[in-house]
């Protein structure tokens, strides 16, 4: 099964996400293969310490960082899931097929991106 596919398919059925990313969920963009280590969640660790952007930010690192640690190392599919003026960050591990972290963006997909 092709990258994108497979995220679409656990996308559309995780209820754990917003029904309106369920239904974008065939309008992933750069949908890749992500595999980060732990001077990620280092990282994580100095900008939450830090704080530059302010306490919702730091509570939105908080939460990835909560989510994440137990998949450093692993294999993850993260993808981004355009609805409306905002979009949504998706990370899903295909071996368990779930999603292990998900942010909604309130600004679109630059399209520089793409």
């Amino acid at each position: 099964m092709e990258l994108s596919e497979c995220f679409i398919k656990i996308v559309r059925g995780c209820e754990s996400l917003p029904p309106e990313v369920r239904s974008h969920a065939p309008e992933a963009l750069a949908v890749k293969e992500s595999c980060f280590d732990a001077s990620y969640i280092e990282f994580l660790d100095t900008q939450i310490q830090l704080s530059p952007r302010g306490p919702e930010w730091t509570a939105r690192l908080r939460q990835r960082r909560e989510d994440l640690r137990p998949y450093c190392g692993v294999r993850l599919l993260c993808g981004v899931v355009p609805v409306g003026s905002s979009h949504f960050s998706v990370y899903i591990t295909p071996e368990q097929s779930v999603v292990v972290h998900w942010e909604e963006y309130d600004y679109p997909y630059p399209k520089e991106a793409i």
